[in-house]
């Protein structure tokens, strides 16, 4: 240990061990586990712990610039078989490598300033560790700069700056061939720099994450891809297959939302379509270098190209601000062959499609067609630089001149000629220097086959009649006729139509059969302004102005929407009263009148100052319909409110009714029950459900609660008013007789009435005792109606028959009434009921 001390103070710190080369080649090579030689000089620095340094090491093919490592104090004396007590650091390696994989050389190897060659490409390992397997460095490439770690095949890359994160892990094969999988995710500012790709052209920063899969011979695949960029979201899938350092082979599916992208550069680089298959779905700002389509707000693609000259399209739509494009088929060589192309034109709307084939001067469709607000046709298309010749079919074409001008967006400015064949209709039209002409004659037609846009149904159109017609300032006008009704067509969009019968037009309007409960032969007219399934000043009138029984009403329609006012609703003169008076064999064969309206496919509101039913008349009227449901209300200052509501879900149904103080008429339980009430104002509410489709299965499944209170009114079926009006001449003998007639029948005006019960299916029955007020009488009890046959049972308290009266027990059944007369005779004080009469008032 002395002679150690000495030497380190006496001796130079570096020390030339040259002469010690053959020992050093092979204890590094038992090291590093294969044969290694040293070019330059190998050092033995005594500084601190004695470390050897060994300049221009080669091993298995690398190079390294210098290699260093510590020995222990004892290994001075033996160099050959040094102990190494440090980790090996490796300076400025160049190495290029054929297999992935990591040695294990027993002992930490620190490497710096080095480059490692593979697959033609270099990493820069600016500062590393290979500790038994397992790698830790700070790589650079021409393009990227990052942290790896690597062991056992799995790999963690990262750089903060990029947010970068790839973790993956490698496989070999029996061959050697290195396969790698795993996810990345990384925020570059410029995504086609880092990946190294030119089109399209990505803006912005780009926040990614996907997976890859590298089969280590020539296909890179990423899948589960997730991006943003700038305000655009994008997923998909990404397939890429290399052979000989170039691209062979690529297939894109991908989604974007929101996209900001320009596709103009592929007119100056289609080489980007070929040896490809794309399935592209993007919407957002897309633009094109073609004029007609300017920017595209969606777009799809499904495409492969097999080589460099044929493009096979599956499918193509893109969606742009002046026109859409769908298109599918082929294009080889610059020249389409039999190419289905399809143009939507938004302004004014219209479609185009054309199997096309040629080039863009000289071209032909085997077969187009065309569809719009103004017409739907086919035909034949041939177009040259100078001219163009078509043929037309159609069965609702508007053959208006001023259509004409489509042409020219897919034609040119040519002259031209157009023979058409519409329905029994045919013709010539001509473009000649801008000018437009067009030249037919028919008879006997069909309405349908006129080329205009008509507000009827095809139950109507379908129809033949009678035609005048003219085309003037590019518009049609004409009137049909047939034998029951008129249909015209004015030069204001205007139109009229009348018939004979308002049952049967609504059957044809609305295409479903004539409902038996509308009158046959009340006639109607309609008429107003019809524009793109609008239809504004509309006016019917049904029944005959001549007698005053004709109804006036006004509004519009808006596609399925019709909103009409009138100011007399008289539904008596429109309601067929026989087929009413013949409910109990009519409620099998047609829906019930309330539900009807469902089936006319339409929202309707209409108001009316004042509606006529069952010979009395209300004011304020209001009903609205649409597919869900319809309402109906009531309100009247004088007679009160009333409001139905009919809910529909499939063939089920749901009842609202609602009353507040509202006169009825009639009988309140429609004469069905033996004793009843008519002349009163009711205030009720009802929640009846139901289902079916005959009026009579509706009647019978309604199930539900009534709640009822009746003020004033007559109460039929009890005569207590005579009863007590006569008692002043009444001996005992004719009390028992007034009593007698008095609950067998008669009428009695009322004050009022509660009633609540449950309703099933035509059954009826009270849920708790009825209560009824009436002049000097008060009843209690219970109503039940049971297959068309009522029961009740009621106890009639008759005031001032004695200072206590006894209640009277009546019920009422099919049997007849009950009552006992001795009973009420018992408690009867004639003198007492006498003095009652003449000191109460009327209730």
């Amino acid at each position: 240990m002395a002679m150690v001390a000495l030497a380190y103070l006496i001796v130079p710190p570096l020390i030339l061990l040259n002469r010690f080369r053959s020992d050093f080649e092979s204890a590094m090579s038992n090291i590093a586990g294969a044969p290694v030689t040293i070019g330059g000089d190998i050092r033995l620095s005594l500084l601190g712990y004695p470390m050897l340094a060994a300049r221009y090491v080669r091993f298995n093919g690398m190079e390294i610039e210098s290699v260093r490592f510590r020995i222990s104090w004892g290994s001075i004396f033996n160099l050959k078989n040094a102990e190494i007590i440090s980790g090996v650091k490796v300076h400025g390696m160049r190495a290029s490598i054929g297999a992935l994989s990591i040695p294990k050389f027993g002992r930490k190897i620190i490497i710096s300033d080095s480059i490692i060659s593979y697959a033609g490409k270099d990493y820069d390992i600016i500062a590393g560790a290979l500790d038994n397997g397992r790698l830790s460095a700070r790589v650079r490439t021409n393009q990227h700069k990052y942290n790896l770690e690597f062991q056992d095949g799995r790999f963690l890359i990262t750089n903060p700056n990029e947010r970068l994160t790839i973790l993956g892990k490698m496989l070999t094969d029996d061959k050697g061939v290195v396969s790698a999988s795993g996810n990345l995710s990384v925020e570059p500012d410029d995504l086609n720099e880092w990946f190294d790709f030119q089109y399209p052209t990505v803006k912005g920063t780009t926040m990614l994450t996907m997976d890859f899969d590298w089969d280590g011979k020539g296909y890179l695949g990423f899948s589960k891809i997730f991006g943003t960029a700038g305000g655009a979201t994008f997923t998909g899938h990404v397939k890429l297959w290399h052979a000989g350092g170039k691209q062979v082979k690529k297939f894109i599916r991908m989604q974007i939302d929101n996209a900001d992208m320009d596709l103009s550069f592929i007119e100056g680089n289609p080489s980007f379509l070929h040896n490809s298959e794309f399935d592209i779905v993007a919407n957002g700002n897309i633009r094109t270098s073609v004029p007609e389509i300017k920017n595209i707000r969606n777009l799809s693609v499904k495409m492969t190209s097999k080589n460099d000259s044929e493009m096979d399209f599956h499918s193509f739509k893109a969606d742009g601000d002046a026109m859409s494009i769908t298109m599918a088929g082929k294009i080889s060589g610059g020249r389409a062959n039999n190419l289905d192309i399809a143009f939507y034109q938004r302004s004014p709307e219209q479609s185009v499609r054309c199997l096309i084939s040629g080039n863009r001067e000289n071209w032909k469709c085997d077969r187009w067609s065309v569809a719009g607000k103004e017409m739907a046709a086919f035909g034949t298309l041939a177009v040259t630089p100078d001219k163009f010749q078509m043929t037309f079919n159609s069965d609702n074409y508007k053959p208006d001149a001023g259509s004409l001008d489509a042409l020219k967006k897919y034609v040119g400015v040519k002259d031209g000629s157009v023979d058409f064949k519409i329905g029994k209709m045919a013709g010539r039209a001509e473009i000649s220097s801008g000018k437009k002409r067009v030249d037919y004659t028919e008879k006997d037609v069909m309405l349908g086959s006129l080329p205009v846009d008509l507000p009827l149904p095809k139950s109507m159109t379908g129809i033949n009649g009678n035609i005048a017609a003219n085309i003037k300032n590019d518009k049609m006008y004409f009137v049909f006729k047939t034998p029951e009704w008129q249909f015209s067509v004015d030069e204001d969009d205007g139109f009229g139509i009348s018939h004979k019968s308002a049952r049967k037009l609504l059957s044809l309007l609305t295409e479903k059969p004539e409902l038996p409960f509308i009158r046959p032969d009340v006639p109607v007219m309609l008429a107003g302004k019809y524009h793109r399934s609008i239809i504004s000043d509309l006016n019917i009138i049904i029944g005959e102005s001549a007698d005053g029984t004709a109804t006036m009403i006004a509004g519009m329609k808006n596609n399925e929407s019709i909103s009409l006012k009138t100011e007399y609703l008289n539904l008596d003169a429109l309601l067929d009263q026989k087929w009413f008076g013949n409910f109990i064999d009519n409620q099998y064969l047609s829906a019930d009148p309330l539900l009807a309206p469902f089936g006319f496919g339409a929202n309707v509101a209409i108001t009316a100052d004042v509606i006529k039913v069952n010979g009395a008349a209300y004011k304020g009227f209001v009903y609205s319909l649409d597919s869900a449901g319809q309402q109906m209300s009531i309100s009247d200052s004088e007679n009160g409110g009333m409001l139905l509501s009919i809910s529909k879900n499939r063939s089920a149904y749901k009842y609202l009714v609602q009353m507040n103080k509202f006169f009825v008429a009639g009988k309140a339980f429609g004469g069905i029950a033996p004793v009843d009430i008519e002349g009163t104002t009711v205030t009720a509410e009802a929640e009846i459900d139901t289902f079916g489709l005959t009026a009579y299965d509706i009647r019978r499944n309604m199930t539900g609660m009534i709640d009822a209170s009746f003020d004033g009114g007559i109460l039929t079926g009890l005569g207590t008013d005579k009863f007590y009006d006569n008692v002043n001449s009444y001996g005992r003998l004719d009390t028992e007789n007034a009593l007698r007639a008095a609950l067998d029948g008669g009428r009695t005006e009322i004050k009022e009435m509660q009633i609540s019960g449950e309703y099933n299916g035509g059954d009826f029955r009270t849920v708790k005792p009825f209560l009824l007020a009436a002049r000097h009488t008060d009843v209690t009890g219970n109503l039940s109606i049971k297959s068309g046959v009522p029961a009740i049972r009621a106890n009639i308290v008759l005031r001032g028959t004695s200072p206590i009266p006894k209640p009277v027990t009546l019920t009422v059944n099919s049997d007849g009434r009950d009552y006992s007369l001795s009973e009420i005779m018992a408690n009867i004080d004639l003198d007492y009921l006498r003095e009652f009469v003449r000191t109460h008032k009327k209730f």
